[in-house]
């Protein structure tokens, strides 16, 4: 073997490298066509031996004006610097592999997606590696090992060595002060802090931690692009006074009883990637599970009470609480219903920073709570009058029962009556966050 680091290679060894490596190279054309490509040894190097005096000043030029080229800033080791170095390129110009720049071989791929970029990547690390083996007269491979990865001689790569950088055309985010935050929360980083917008563009990098594969990298990578990039689109759409946060999302969808707060929430977490919560629901899997709170709660709604907001506030806290709310944000869908309970989930430490009210006029809320039907398997909710099962739903309308509390006059009185008694605190409460629809629906929100 030779030397793991360029600082450590004598010019023989370096010499070894640079013909072991593009030998592999060339014959990884046999098996992907597309990685046909030629060698260009630095200028003035006698090392290789197809080209001595290494590539001409004319390719140098074309090298250096597409960004490929390293030169001595880029490396701990100049003695003999041209010699046993060079760059690799196929004709598509969409893989690169760097000889002897820090490590042995530094493969660069380019395209148009991520994924095109790690597929190439993986091929010609494989490609290579197997051509490398067959060598008979100088039998090798990459370094790499089952727990570790491939092993690299800067410490900076150790991991996976693998780099992901990406250009992102993002005009309105580029334009954004906070942008190395919003970088950030998308699990990236910029190249040059915010000297990396440049014009519509944003150049991030995806860090590659210990323990972590390559395929868990490239996720990361496109799931935070997916984040940046429905971030961009919001900004174009004009919707950053009300949607943009600079903190996890945390938002209420809140309104009259029977209103359309379960479609709204619902539509928002999607888009932004929150977990939905249901104050009903958690209501629910408490009865389900015949907790001490469940029972107690069971009792009453089948009486025909309402719950008693201290006990619905600690429910809902308790669940925000949770590490998936705390990482990815939330959509509260339900709650809170009065202004006393939007201050008491504020004290728990869950104050939403938007909240959405869905109006309704309070003459329909009694008419529009009547008649709802609920699909036990998916929770959506359907009504006799406003939103019956469509026809050919056959399945869905066999599933449908009638909710319970519904069905009770007493139930249906009070809840028409809170929330004619505690609207307009309510909206008076939320006035900083939060942003008043029109309800024109009744999807059967709780």
């Amino acid at each position: 073997g030779v030397a793991a680091a360029t600082t450590c290679m004598t010019l023989d060894e370096k010499a070894e490298v640079e013909a072991v490596a593009v030998k592999a190279l060339q014959t990884l054309k046999k098996t992907e066509p597309w990685a046909a490509g030629q060698y260009f040894p630095m200028l003035g190097s006698d090392t290789y031996a197809e080209k001595m005096g290494g590539c001409t000043e004319e390719e140098t030029e074309v090298l250096k004006a597409d960004g490929v080229l390293f030169d001595q800033s880029h490396c701990f080791d100049t003695r003999d610097f041209v010699q046993g170095r060079g760059v690799w390129r196929t004709k598509d110009k969409q893989l690169h592999v760097l000889i002897n720049k820090e490590e042995h071989a530094e493969f660069v791929a380019q395209g148009p997606s991520l994924h095109t970029c790690f597929q190439n990547m993986s091929k010609a690390l494989l490609g290579t590696d197997k051509a490398l083996k067959a060598d008979k007269k100088h039998p090798s491979q990459w370094a790499h090992s089952p727990s570790l990865g491939f092993i690299t001689a800067c410490p900076a790569t150790c991991g996976t060595g693998m780099v992901l950088q990406i250009t992102l055309k993002a005009p309105k985010l580029a334009k954004r002060p906070d942008l190395s935050a919003l970088a950030a929360r998308a699990g990236l980083r910029l190249i040059e802090g915010d000297a990396s917008a440049k014009g519509d563009q944003v150049l991030l990098l995806c860090p590659s931690p210990l323990g972590v594969s390559e395929v868990e990298v490239v996720n990361k990578a496109l799931e935070g692009v997916a984040f940046l990039s429905k971030y961009e689109k919001m900004l174009a759409g004009g919707r950053g006074a009300l949607w943009l946060w600079d903190d996890h999302p945390k938002v209420c969808v809140t309104g009259a009883p029977s209103g359309d707060k379960r479609a709204v929430a619902k539509a928002v977490a999607e888009e932004y990637g929150c977990v939905l919560v249901s104050a009903a629901g958690l209501l629910k899997e408490q009865v389900q599970a015949k907790t001490e709170v469940g029972v107690t709660v069971g009792k009453m709604i089948e009486d025909g009470y309402l719950v008693p907001p201290g006990v619905m506030s600690k429910l809902v806290a308790e669940r925000l609480s949770r590490p998936d709310c705390a990482s990815k944000g939330w959509v509260l869908e339900g709650f809170p219903r009065t202004a006393g309970q939007l201050e008491e989930l504020a004290k728990l430490g869950h104050a939403p920073n938007k909240v959405a009210v869905l109006d309704m006029k309070h003459t329909l809320v009694a008419g529009r709570i009547t008649g709802r039907q609920v699909d036990p398997k998916t929770g959506d909710a359907f009504h006799d009058q406003y939103r019956p099962v469509p026809l050919e739903d056959e399945e869905v309308a066999f599933r449908l029962v009638e909710r319970g509390d519904d069905a009770n006059q007493r139930a249906v009185t009070l809840r028409a009556g809170q929330y004619r008694t505690h609207w307009p605190a309510l909206l008076e409460a939320v006035k900083d966050v939060g942003r008043v629809f029109e309800d024109k629906g009744a999807l059967g929100g709780a």
